[in-house]
């Protein structure tokens, strides 16, 4: 019967190798054999617990390396996933203010539009005589308007025209009769008709943020290519207001195309 145990070498360098403790041949008692192990293990267990402590401290030394590494792991991950997180909150931010910037500027160019649109349809209506137009029989119909600021004044329509243009007109009612010279918007010579050409903003369509209504019995006018003598309303004579409206269709217009 042999005993045998992993025994540390006596240097460091070499390695842990399986030896004999104890060895026992021919015919034994039983309290003879219990003697000799006994004896055998008791003089390698010292060396015996030490290799189990150094086994277990280099299994600790090892679970601790692993815990750190992973606690280290796990804290560049979340300093990694907060970068990221802040990278893409600054990009959300910038992306939403340049939508906020070309936003801004789309409104700003609208607006711009609209004036010159405003300006160049006053030009228009000054050409085809509208102001100053005296009352033709057959020929004219003679309308009463309400502004929306509630001013009160008689135009002279021609027959002919599309109610478009009674709508362009009350549009551009403040540059065909500017209340100041300060807001004397067309260039006009001096006692004469010629005024300053101005183009018609390429792209552009008006949308009106006003309805004209006849008061009773209440109908709304058409803003479209009707004849103001087609309309029983206006035709001879007619008397309507202006009402103004909240109108968000070129903003929604503008959403959509942008989506």
């Amino acid at each position: 019967m042999g005993l045998i145990a992993n025994i540390p070498s006596p240097t460091s360098s070499s390695p842990i190798q399986m030896a004999l403790l104890s060895r026992i041949e021919g015919l034994v008692t039983p309290a003879q054999l219990i003697a000799t192990l006994t004896t055998a293990v008791n003089r390698t267990r010292p060396t015996v617990t030490r290799q189990r402590a150094l086994k277990e401290e280099q299994r600790s030394a090892r679970e601790l390396r692993r815990m750190q590494e992973e606690a280290y792991s796990n804290s560049l991950a979340q300093d990694r996933a907060r970068e990221a997180e802040q990278r893409r909150r600054e990009e959300e931010e910038a992306q939403k203010q340049r939508e906020r910037e070309e936003q801004a500027r789309k409104a700003e160019l609208r607006q711009k539009q609209r004036e010159q649109w405003r300006l160049w349809k006053s030009i228009d209506l000054k050409k085809a005589g509208l102001v100053g137009m005296k009352s033709e029989i057959g020929k004219t119909a003679r309308v009463g308007l309400r502004l929306a600021g509630g001013e009160r004044t008689v135009q002279m329509f021609p027959g002919d025209i599309a109610l478009a243009e009674v709508y362009s007109f009350v549009e551009c009612y403040d540059l065909l009769f500017p209340q100041s010279a300060s807001e004397v918007t067309l260039r006009t010579a001096n006692d004469s008709n010629e005024v300053e050409e101005v183009e018609k903003p390429a792209g552009y369509e008006h949308y009106f943020k006003f309805r004209l209504v006849v008061p009773y019995p209440r109908k709304v006018i058409d803003s479209g290519l009707t004849l103001v003598k087609e309309e029983s309303a206006l035709w001879p004579s007619g008397s309507i207001v202006v009402e103004e409206i909240e109108d968000d269709t070129e903003d929604e217009d503008s959403d959509e195309e942008e989506m």
